[in-house]
């Protein structure tokens, strides 16, 4: 998986959760706002654990950048 799709995911997943917010949108989509990152965190750790590509802040920036959006 290539960095932007690494950041089109977290993206994703700050609209998911800005649409779903409960004051003005769907509550429930808050539980499938997660998915994107969670499957984002997957790859990143385990291409950490395989060939060491990335560093201990490289979910914290992506998803930064997913809760920025919220």
């Amino acid at each position: 998986m290539k960095k932007y799709q690494l950041i089109l995911l977290s993206i994703l997943t700050g609209i998911l959760l800005a649409v779903a917010w409960p004051a003005r949108g769907f509550p429930l989509l808050l539980f499938i706002g997660f998915i994107p990152m969670l499957f984002m965190e997957d790859h990143i750790l385990k291409r950490r654990l395989e060939n060491n590509d990335f560093n201990g802040l490289t979910v914290f920036f992506y998803s930064y950048i997913g809760f920025c959006l919220q």
